[in-house]
């Protein structure tokens, strides 16, 4: 009897327990459905609240249009300075030789006899030797060119028909008593500080434009558009009344149908569009040229290439937050953007205190243009923050060896390369030409080269010192991709992107100190600067490698030694700039 009553006393309290828990569900419920309830409403007016401002903004951009365009002169496009080196390519391969690892013969090895300085630089002299030459070392080749300077005086030598700017041809038997007589110098033990001329910072990127608003897109029935950016297939949305149509190219016909657009008496039908390009651009990591692109292309499918594809094109670049510009000149509508850095190869106009670039080449001479702009409207950046998420397409694997027997191999992303093919090139700094280099410097390597690359380098430096890590790669760099000038493979000069002189067979100077650059920060975290000479233009890179302190040429940043590696000089040791430079003060570019 006592067992039954103390179950039914046990019961009891349970069926309370429970009764009592679902009532504090049932509040808790009730209380959530209150709160989201209050949230809907708040976000609802909030809502509401952004589309009359959005509703504002374009009916007054509309009648701004309506309004008399200005006349303006289209500006000539700004091109690259060619740069050719003087230092020949058979220069920079010869320039350090060091026996125990690269012992070449040479046939007709060009010797550069411009002074160590370009204090003469419209009086050049190049000797020819008409045979093999065995050349041990870089003082070889400096004991002879100071000899030949001693005796033969190449401005007055009527026997070998020196001219300023000419080639001589001098037989090996003129200086074979010459080369008999070379002896190596000590090596240099000392340390030699580089001056500096300027320190440049590379900027952070400015946040990528928004909308002027939040935008949330009536619920409605929509069709697909399907485009290829850079090989990765990107779907957008579209209302299914989509149809546009540009009655006559002049202010009345582009405004009515920015209106029509624009829908401004309710929320647009093409807001599902904008949402969903700004979706793709959020997946993707997309930059402001990949997005452009994006608008580009998808305008193109559903327009053709037509007035309509390049205002709608143009007003989805406005909608997201870009600071654009349409223009007109006879039955041609094109799209201006500003942009925060200069753009080769493209026409401009400068509008009060912006430059604004013409993506159509068709653009000449006199033309209208309606300098009215949105609210909060940001300017074009051609800075790559994060990688660009493309579909991939594996490259084969490439495999390169250095002079010293490390191998390394890796794939790239074909759709990055491709990418970066398409990319427009430009300077960091309006009229400073220097700084067209530092637009990739930042530019993060795709997922893939790093997943292959950087564990067998990491490998590869497994037990060194940071000193002979920082050796090992810089010989890797040196001698595993050969140089050429972008004159003669590309026509014109190209900075490449660090996954880019990974991928082509041949780089320069700047390829290869972005990418060593690159491999020293993210492979053995340490700190880089870039070093710029002109007179030739010319980039290499020092390293602060912490606790060893050896000989060598090195420049102070921030109360740092930073040691000079040139991935250019071919067997270059750290600490060694070229013989042309030295003595001459570069640039410090700073790299975050």
């Amino acid at each position: 009897m006592k067992r039954f009553l103390s179950l039914f006393l046990m019961l009891l309290m349970l069926v309370g327990t429970a009764h009592a828990q679902n009532d504090m569900r049932k509040r808790f419920e009730e209380r959530r459905a209150e709160r989201r309830a209050r949230y809907e409403q708040k976000r609802s007016e909030q809502q509401k609240r952004f589309d009359e401002f959005r509703r504002k903004q374009n009916e007054r951009y509309v009648r701004q249009l309506r309004n008399k365009w200005k006349q303006y002169e289209v500006l000539d496009e700004v091109q690259e300075t060619p740069r050719k080196d003087s230092v020949t390519l058979k220069q920079y391969q010869a320039e350090i030789l060091s026996p125990e690892l690269d012992t070449k013969a040479y046939d007709d090895v060009t010797l550069d006899v411009t002074p160590p300085l370009p204090t003469h630089k419209d009086t050049v002299f190049t000797i020819t030797i008409d045979t093999v030459l065995v050349v041990d070392s870089i003082e070889d080749i400096e004991r002879l060119i100071a000899e030949i300077r001693a005796q033969v005086p190449l401005p007055q030598c009527d026997t070998l028909n020196a001219t300023p700017d000419s080639t001589a041809f001098l037989p090996l038997d003129t200086i074979s008593p010459l080369l008999d007589t070379l002896t190596a110098p000590a090596p240099d033990t000392s340390a030699v500080e580089i001056k500096i001329e300027e320190v440049v910072h590379i900027p952070e990127p400015a946040p990528q434009a928004q909308p002027m608003a939040n935008i949330e897109p009536l619920e409605e029935d929509i069709e697909i558009v399907s485009v290829s950016l850079y090989g990765t297939l990107v779907s957008v949305a579209f209302p299914l009344d989509a149809d546009l149509h540009l009655e006559r190219v002049d202010e009345e016909g582009i405004a009515s149908l920015w209106e029509q657009i624009a829908d401004t008496i309710v929320p647009s039908r093409f807001d599902v569009t904008i949402k969903s390009c700004l979706e793709h651009r959020a997946e993707m990591k997309l930059c402001d040229w990949a997005y452009l692109r994006l608008v580009q292309s998808i305008s193109k499918k559903r327009y053709g290439d037509t007035n309509e594809a390049v205002i709608f094109a143009s007003y989805m670049m406005a909608q997201s937050g870009y600071k654009i510009r349409l223009a007109f000149q006879e039955e041609y509508v094109f799209m201006l953007f500003a942009s925060h850095h200069e753009i080769y190869g493209m026409k401009k106009v400068m509008l009060e205190d912006d430059c604004y670039f013409i993506l159509d080449s068709r653009l000449s001479g006199t033309f209208y243009i309606s300098d009215v702009g949105y609210e909060k409207e940001q300017r074009f950046s051609l800075l790559i923050a994060e990688e660009q998420r493309m579909d991939y397409e594996m490259s084969d694997t490439l495999v390169v060896t250095s002079a010293k027997g490390c191998t390394l191999s890796y794939q790239v992303n074909k759709n990055t390369i491709q990418f970066f093919d398409d990319y427009p090139a430009g300077r960091l700094f309006f009229g400073d030409e220097s700084s067209k280099w530092l637009i990739g410097v930042n530019t993060p390597l795709d997922s893939i080269t790093k997943s292959t690359l950087y564990p067998q380098a990491q490998e590869a430096v497994r037990g060194l010192s940071p000193w002979q890590a920082v050796a090992k790669l810089l010989n890797w760099v040196q001698t595993g991709f050969p140089y050429a000038y972008d004159d003669d493979v590309w026509g014109h000069d190209r900075v490449f992107f660090p996954s880019e002189t990974l991928f082509y067979p041949n780089s320069d100077c700047e390829d290869k100190a972005i990418l060593f650059s690159t491999l020293v920060r993210e492979v053995l975290n340490l700190d880089v600067l870039l070093l710029y000479f002109d007179n030739p233009e010319h980039l290499l890179t020092a390293v602060h490698i912490p606790i060893e302190e050896k000989p060598g040429e090195f420049v102070m940043y921030n109360d740092k030694r930073y040691m000079v590696c040139d991935p250019t000089l071919k067997n270059g040791p750290i600490g060694r700039n070229m013989t042309y430079y030295v003595g001459a003060t570069p640039k410090i570019i700073v790299i975050d």
